[in-house]
């Protein structure tokens, strides 16, 4: 059996917890089904932003827990599906604060990375800090949020109730006195008795992210010194961010589950999942990124069109008779290369109406399936042909609506639509006919 044909993904979204990746899944439900890589499975999901326009999405869950197993699962995504960019979407540690409290939302803007750390007897740790801020088109993306909440949409409105908080009994609350006493402090502004009930909101900042998980408030001590406005902690993003330097954008989005130095309850882990899942897709209304359908669109029977760069790759589904007694009419997807440059051709087959390539062909010639990658010389072309029997079933399943090639890098060339569908009906016709 081939390979399955790579979706043509847009983002890629990765969990670590179980709550977390069926929070997400939900927030999601438009499903494509599941894609297979070398070394991942992928469920695939379809989002839209606020103006109509579509993204694939390729949602992905960890191992385990950890920056280490996060860089892992980020390259063999990026390796397997190249997204445009790739979100980090679940849950956090938060810390006293006036601004964010429980079941809120932080979108990174910077990664503090304090996985590398010296320790000396009898002298405090410290921290090798690395990681860095998000791509500068993001942060203005980001900084702009609170001016596209109609874009974002009432993002909060699904949401359950928010689950109560309690701090007064005896064990609820550690750390340091003073750690306690500002934990109790921002909490009782929070949910006391005089403050107003609110749904969860958004923040943006720097977060921090290391492989230990943090319980001791003291740990956090030097973590502050090196960045005072810390948002949140967590231990993964920091591995996520190495993998994706100079690769694809990233951003965590992160629901605030607990708060350092106040006991974890459950009910606030499950509900941060939520917030967190609810708030990324409402950030993707927003189009973060163009959807990779408009910036590379299908050419309509000729080359590109003049606006978008690219080269001049002419795609067209041709009726072909294959045998002798009984001769067979079957579908040749033939693919020149009118460029004056190399054409590296990944993938051909049939295309739908939502974008998806649905059947892949085989070689004229070779008769070899065309998962690798072939390159075309200039005023070259090659031959491919559908299983006919293929053909039918993919009609019967799928609005079916012009061949496909695409190349290496995911860019997508098409046939006319109106001449491949008097191509396949002729086709699919003569499939119809009684035989003679």
């Amino acid at each position: 059996m081939p390979e399955a044909t790579p979706p043509v993904t847009d983002i890629g979204i990765l969990t670590i917890r179980n709550d977390e990746f069926r929070a997400v899944l939900d927030a999601f439900p438009q499903g494509a089904g599941v894609h297979r890589g070398k070394r991942r499975e992928y469920t695939i999901r379809r989002a839209k932003t606020a103006e109509g326009e579509r993204y694939t999405l390729a949602i992905l869950k960890q191992i385990e827990q950890g920056n280490g197993e996060a860089q892992e699962a980020a390259r063999d995504l990026l390796d397997d599906l190249e997204p445009t960019m790739l979100l980090v979407v679940g849950i956090a540690a938060g810390l006293p604060s006036d601004d964010i409290t429980l079941g809120d939302v932080v979108i990174a803007t910077r990664v503090n990375d304090y996985t590398v750390e010296a320790r000396k007897a009898r002298q405090q740790t410290t921290y090798n800090v690395s990681g860095g801020p998000i791509a500068k088109e993001l942060q203005a993306r980001v900084a702009n949020l609170v001016g596209r909440e109609k874009d974002l949409g009432r993002w909060t409105s699904k949401l359950p109730d928010r689950p109560s908080v309690s701090w007064s009994r005896k064990g609820q609350l550690y750390g340091p006195q003073r750690w306690q006493n500002e934990v109790r402090e921002k909490l009782e502004a929070h949910f006391g008795r005089g403050a107003k009930p609110r749904p969860p909101t958004f923040a943006s900042g720097p977060i921090a992210s290391s492989d230990r998980l943090v319980k001791d408030p003291k740990v956090l001590f030097p973590w502050v010194e090196t960045a005072r406005h810390l948002h949140a902690i967590e231990m993964e993003a920091a591995g996520v961010y190495r993998a994706t330097r100079d690769r694809c954008l990233m951003l965590a989005i992160r629901g605030i589950s607990d708060i350092v130095g106040l006991k974890r309850s459950e009910a606030w882990t499950r509900y941060a999942c939520l917030s967190a899942a609810a708030f990324a897709r409402a950030f993707l209304r927003t189009r973060p990124i163009e959807p990779r359908s408009l910036r590379t669109p299908a050419t309509s029977g000729a080359k590109m069109s003049a606006s978008v760069p690219g080269p001049d790759i002419r795609v067209s589904a041709r009726a072909a008779i294959v045998g002798s007694i009984p001769s067979v009419w079957v579908l040749s997807i033939v693919v020149e290369n009118h460029s004056s440059t190399d054409f590296f051709l990944q993938n051909v087959g049939i295309g739908t109406d939502d974008g998806q390539q649905v059947v892949m062909a085989r070689d004229f010639v070779t008769g070899e399936w065309n998962g690798k990658s072939r390159k075309i010389e200039p005023g070259n072309s090659y031959s491919f042909l559908v299983d006919p029997n293929v053909l039918v079933g993919a009609a019967s399943e799928h609005r079916l609506v012009c061949t496909m090639a695409v190349d290496k890098i995911g860019r997508r060339f098409c046939s006319d639509s109106k001449s491949f569908a008097a191509v396949v009906e002729s086709i699919l016709d003569s499939y119809r006919r009684p035989p003679r």
